[in-house]
């Protein structure tokens, strides 16, 4: 910081050197101009002249030194046969020019600290909102839509979330259109057929399995044992849970007295598939 306020005092007694050397003005607030001609009248001359012949009497040069018992900065401009000294009292920290570059720069840094804050809390938003609709998608849920500009950092993860979300509710629609066309399937078969998982549920049956073992079978979840209550067709499914494999029997039903020939095998998507005609 004190660097950067010499620098801007140095730009300032450049301004006034220009300034003076146009139109020969007196009497600048805070600025000395003094005038060398090569030869020294007063010890602040010398001293001018002396840093200069040091420093090899270039055409702009800009020191910081001690004149009349206070440091100040000083600006050397070149003229035709002579030089241009500028100085003035040095800029430190402490002084009000100082103090209000300072407060200017704090200000500034201020403003960005708060947008970039503003910034890094909208896109954990945005992450949370990603969170979130991942949660929605995974229990089936329409997720919420995240507009965000291309040239964000988190625009990709964003975009794949909202094409995720995309995805699956298409293939959700794909399942259920195909579930409904198979529900038809099964509906309109001659033959009876009840579907069981590994947890022994009911998870889809015809009307015509209910008309096989004398009632009504719910469409809602339940153990299969509520609706088989013929002793060798319920074995017969166990025993097809156990052995992974396909089983067949002549089976006269309890309660309708109906002389089935039921089948009953396994499936990798569907554990057992009982049918009865």
């Amino acid at each position: 910081m004190e660097t950067l306020i010499v620098k801007e005092q140095a730009r300032s007694l450049q301004m006034v050197a220009d300034i003076y050397q146009r139109n020969q003005v007196d009497n600048l607030p805070d600025v000395t101009v003094t005038t060398l001609t090569g030869t020294a009248d007063t010890t602040n001359e010398r001293l001018l002249q002396e840093t200069l012949t040091r420093a090899g009497q270039p055409k702009h040069l800009t020191q910081s030194m001690r004149l009349s018992g206070k440091l100040q900065l000083v600006y050397f401009q070149k003229q035709s046969n002579t030089y241009l000294a500028v100085s003035q009292v040095k800029d430190t920290l402490a002084t009000p020019a100082a103090i209000s570059l300072l407060s200017l720069y704090l200000a500034t840094a201020v403003v960005l600290i708060g947008l970039d804050y503003r910034h890094r809390r909208h896109e954990a938003e945005l992450i949370a909102q990603s969170v979130a609709n991942l949660n929605r998608i995974r229990h089936q849920k329409q997720p919420e839509p995240v507009i965000l500009a291309p040239r964000s950092p988190i625009y990709p993860l964003v975009e794949a979330v909202n094409r995720l979300g995309s995805e699956v509710v298409h293939l959700r629609q794909k399942v259920r259109l195909r579930q409904v066309s198979f529900d038809r399937l099964i509906d309109h078969l001659p033959l009876g057929v009840m579907l069981i998982d590994s947890d022994r549920e009911v998870v889809l049956r015809n009307e015509v399995m209910g008309t096989l073992v004398g009632h009504p079978i719910s469409k809602s979840r339940h153990s299969y044992v509520d609706d088989i209550k013929t002793y060798a067709l319920a074995r017969m499914i166990e025993h097809t849970f156990r052995s992974q494999s396909t089983h067949h029997q002549e089976i006269t039903l309890i309660g309708t007295n109906k002389a089935v020939d039921a089948s009953a095998w396994c499936s990798i998507h569907t554990p057992i598939i009982s049918k009865c005609w």
